[in-house]
């Protein structure tokens, strides 16, 4: 969880794992933005899911981006509904330093 002007944010946790999350964006958005919501699917391994997406049609618009939530990329299925994948730090496998 941050709670601080720059970042808010707040997770929900089950048994020991994080299962949802909300942020304030507030402080994100350009003056007269509608606010909107994201959703973010978990994955094990966000390479795979990525392959996957675009075998099936779909569009990766970008990422994977490193982040300390996890590894997180944007995408679209194939009638341009956008989401983000996520994978996050305890479940991504070992990455090859490159």
């Amino acid at each position: 969880m941050s709670d601080s002007p720059e970042f808010r944010y707040t997770s929900l946790v089950a048994d020991g794992a994080e299962v949802a999350g909300i942020v304030d964006a507030s402080g994100l958005l350009s003056e007269g933005a509608a606010s909107y919501w994201v959703v973010y699917w978990q994955v094990n391994d966000i390479d795979s899911a990525l392959a996957r997406v675009k075998e099936l049609g779909g569009t990766v618009h970008d990422g994977p981006l490193d982040s300390p939530f996890g590894r997180i990329a944007t995408v679209a299925d194939t009638s341009g509904s956008v989401l983000k994948l996520r994978s996050s730090p305890s479940v991504e496998r070992p990455r090859d330093p490159a």
